[in-house]
């Protein structure tokens, strides 16, 4: 658009403009509302000077473009876009929030556990092969009831789950300040059913060793089925 036209329009809108000083406090009245009535807890409250400058701007620019439509200069809908442009730099809609992501979510869970499945094969030993303590094995594929599993020891699984949660970064971890937290979060994930529970209970106690300890082998076991899909 050419400046000399630019300059025209905005020197006929003020010239339009009966009495200055009262559209002015009009403009820094509105400028001032936009930030919302102020908390009743505060005796005073100082808005910040740009954040202030930056309503100005927006509300004198909103007068602008009431100006044209009043005077039929152009049109509603002639002004649409150029509305929504000074709304968009002025006074944008925030953004919107993604629901939050927490370690006990049985989505985020089998998320999680699948990526570090893939990462650690060389570590879990397969359905056929002992699990000896002093190879340092992560966990086991075993089969219960005619369904596959793979099977960590308790322990074993909450020290590598709070790991892999923490360095996802994105991942609301507050569930490990907890003091029952392994406890918590199998109740909850065995409600979900992505993991095995005890008939009487949340925690499943298999014989993972092989050597006669189920009833004081407590373990984390996940279907099979759940981390391939």
């Amino acid at each position: 658009m050419n400046r000399a036209y630019v300059s025209a329009v905005l020197a006929w809108w003020w010239s339009e403009i009966e009495n200055e000083p009262s559209w002015a406090i009009n403009i820094l009245r509105q400028a001032r509302a936009s930030f919302g009535k102020p908390d009743s807890r505060y005796v005073s409250v100082t808005i910040d000077p740009k954040k202030l400058q930056r309503a100005v701007l927006h509300k004198v620019m909103c007068s602008f473009l009431y100006g044209l439509e009043f005077r039929k200069i152009l049109t509603s809908e002639q002004l649409a876009p150029y509305r929504a442009i000074v709304q968009g730099v002025f006074a944008p809609a925030p953004p919107e929030k993604t629901p939050e992501r927490r370690a006990e979510d049985p989505a985020v869970f089998l998320e999680l556990m699948k990526t570090f499945t893939a990462q650690h094969l060389e570590k879990i030993i397969g359905p056929n092969s002992a699990f000896v303590k002093a190879d340092k094995p992560l966990a086991a594929w075993r089969r219960i009831s005619g369904e596959d599993y793979l099977i960590f020891a308790e322990k074993s699984w909450a020290k590598e789950y709070a790991k892999v949660a923490r360095a996802a970064k994105v991942i609301e971890c507050s569930l490990f300040k907890r003091e029952n937290w392994l406890v918590d979060i199998q109740r909850d994930l065995g409600k979900s059913g992505v993991i095995k529970v005890a008939a009487n209970g949340y925690r499943y106690r298999y014989d993972l060793y092989g050597d006669g300890t189920r009833d004081t082998t407590y373990v984390v076991a996940i279907p099979s089925k759940l981390l391939r899909n």
